[in-house]
C-alpha cells in the first residue's frame, strides 16, 4: 500500500482509508488498517478514529475503542457520541455517563477552539443509560427488601 501512494495530501490519505474502514467488519482487518493509519500519521483524524470505534463497538471490543479514543488529542462530538453509544451497547452505563460528563467539560479542560455540545445523537443514549441505571437501582432495592423481609 505504501509503495503506491507517492505524495498525497492528508485529505487524499483520509479519503483512501475511509472506504476501507467503511467496508471493514472484522477487528483483525481493522487493526491492520489502523497500523497503516498510524504509519501515515493520521491517527489524530477524528473521522477515521470514529469509524474504528464503530467497528470496535460492533465487535464488542470496547477496551480497544477506549484506547483509540484516549489517544486522540481533541475528539469531536461525533467521536464522543460513538464512545457513548459503544459503552451503552456493552452495558457499561456508568462509563457512558462519565463520557457524557467529560464531553460537557471539554472546553474547560482543553485548548479547543469551539466547545463540544451534545446533539440529537447524544441524548437518546444518555436517556437510555439513565433509565437502565434507575431500573438496576430499583431492582437492587427490591432484592435488598427480599433479603430483609425473607
Amino acid at each position: 500500500m505504501a509503495a503506491s501512494v507517492g505524495v498525497l495530501t492528508i485529505k487524499a490519505l483520509e479519503d483512501m482509508f475511509a472506504p476501507l474502514l467503511q467496508n471493514c467488519a472484522k477487528l483483525v482487518k481493522m487493526k491492520k488498517i489502523h497500523a497503516q493509519i498510524v504509519i501515515f500519521s493520521l491517527s489524530q483524524i477524528n473521522y477515521l478514529v470514529t469509524k474504528m470505534v464503530d467497528i470496535c463497538d460492533s465487535n464488542g471490543k470496547i477496551q480497544y475503542a477506549s484506547l483509540l479514543f484516549n489517544d486522540l488529542a481533541e475528539p469531536n462530538n461525533f467521536l464522543y457520541n460513538a464512545m457513548i453509544r459503544a459503552y451503552t451497547h456493552s452495558h457499561r452505563f456508568l462509563l457512558a455517563i462519565d463520557m457524557y460528563k467529560q464531553m460537557l467539560k471539554v472546553p474547560k479542560q482543553t485548548q479547543a477552539e469551539e466547545p463540544i455540545f451534545p446533539n440529537k445523537f447524544t441524548y437518546p443514549f444518555v436517556e437510555e443509560e439513565k433509565l437502565l441505571l434507575e431500573r438496576e437501582e430499583r431492582a437492587e432495592i427490591v432484592e435488598k427488601e427480599k433479603l430483609i423481609l425473607g
